[in-house]
């Protein structure tokens, strides 16, 4: 005995919804239903958002200054941003700083994370969903933090630039030294070389008796003068 099998078309299928159309509206409809009173339910999460946009930092000055001319200053330009970003996430990402905001807004309580095994590492993952950095291509770098409590979301927000205001203080200061220090040894290098070219000047002038150069020759020239003048006087 054979089987044949022959495929559904459109219109079946189509007929089928038809006649089940009260099942599908009935069904559709119960589910909007849930979802809209399982919504009410829902706590409001609200946002808050720190546009920033980070100081020029002094490494190009550097670069230019250190012999790498206008090309190595271009590349330092089209890279820093993305490092100096890459450096910002590290930082608020950091277990060091994610803690410190868990322990600094009561984070465990607010979480409800303290019944596992794991208090502080759950509340940091949740901290982290809750949380997000960017930096964009126009130079800003974005903080976005999302809370129950739109008062907990604004200092949360601003616990993070706290964070990157200490960082780009100790960036300063790192700069400011290293910016000090180049120019001082420019500098003695510089008298260096005046004393070395000094030397170089007296030993030519013994070797080859030159002392003073625009006396002897200012002295050349009065001695053709008066050669001349007695030349033609004779």
């Amino acid at each position: 005995m054979s089987v044949t099998y022959q495929g559904t078309s459109f219109i079946d299928i189509v007929r089928h919804l038809f006649r089940r159309k009260f099942w599908i509206a009935g069904i559709t409809l119960f589910v909007s239903f849930v979802v809209a009173i399982y919504s009410l339910f829902i706590e409001n999460e609200y946002k808050s958002q720190a546009n920033l946009l980070p100081a020029e930092e002094r490494a190009v000055g550097l670069d230019a200054l250190a012999g790498g001319g206008v090309a190595g200053a271009a590349g330092a330009l089209l890279g820093r941003d993305h490092e100096r970003f890459d450096r910002f996430y590290v930082l608020l990402r950091s277990r060091n700083i994610s803690k410190q905001v868990v322990e600094e807004f009561d984070l465990i309580d607010v979480y409800e994370t303290g019944d596992s095994d794991d208090p502080m590492g759950d509340a940091i993952s949740v901290l982290r969903q809750q949380t997000s950095f960017e930096g964009l291509d126009e130079g800003n770098f974005v903080i976005n933090a999302w809370d129950t409590d739109p008062q907990r979301a604004h200092d949360m927000a601003q616990f993070y630039i706290d964070k990157l205001n200490e960082l780009n203080t100790d960036i300063s200061v790192r700069e400011a030294r290293e910016y000090r220090q180049f120019v001082e040894q420019r500098y003695k290098q510089s008298v260096d070389d005046i004393e070395q070219l000094r030397t170089d000047l007296k030993a030519m002038q013994r070797e080859y008796g030159l002392y003073d150069i625009e006396t002897q020759l200012a002295s050349y020239f009065d001695l053709i003068g008066e050669v001349t003048v007695n030349l033609i006087q004779s």
